[in-house]
């Protein structure tokens, strides 16, 4: 049985656990798009290693792929994530609003052109489906306009400053996803 159902409670809303495994989602695809971004078609994982395994036979994955398969998983947790305000680490932890913009970020960026293999140096080229993906982007993007629940003019750049050098942790501004500076670590 699993650790934690996937349907969100509709009195109490998403849980922990939702909220941990939805975080983990948008971090591999977060890392995943990256490594497309820089890579292009890469190995793609989806199991998880064991004792043994020849990582020297894997091959790479298309990465039209990759990121569809990223857009579906994000897709899938985002309704059991928390939004940012309702999380005591604010924008240090990925909140609902970032897996609603990283949807759109992916969106974007499989809809869009890729230099493929071919040709002497290679060929930019955009799949078939693209319009599929712009109205994907547009959905979820337009959740992170409609939705205000971060805004560009809350506060001056001197004020996100002031408050980033006195680890105040933001939730509401500018920001919608940072890693944590881990205040007291060494």
């Amino acid at each position: 049985s699993p650790l934690f159902s996937k349907e969100v409670d509709p009195v109490k809303g998403p849980s922990a656990m939702q909220q941990m495994y939805g975080e983990v989602v948008c971090l591999r695809a977060m890392v995943y798009l990256d490594l497309v971004r820089t890579w292009g078609d890469v190995v793609y994982r989806t199991a998880s290693s064991k004792a043994g395994d020849n990582f020297y036979g894997e091959t790479v994955t298309d990465r039209n792929v990759i990121l569809s398969n990223l857009i579906k998983d994000l897709r899938e947790v985002e309704p059991m994530m928390i939004y940012a305000a309702n999380l005591s680490e604010g924008v240090e932890r990925a909140g609902r609003e970032y897996c609603q913009a990283l949807i759109g970020q992916i969106a974007l960026y499989r809809g869009g052109y890729s230099l493929m293999p071919g040709g002497e140096y290679g060929k930019m080229e955009r799949q078939p489906d693209y319009l599929d993906y712009y109205e994907i982007a547009r959905e979820y993007l337009g959740m992170v306009i409609s939705e205000g629940r971060h805004s560009l003019d809350r506060e001056s750049f001197a004020q996100m400053w002031i408050n980033e050098c006195n680890w105040t942790v933001l939730k509401d501004g500018d920001v919608i996803f940072e890693i944590p500076m881990l205040r007291e670590s060494s």
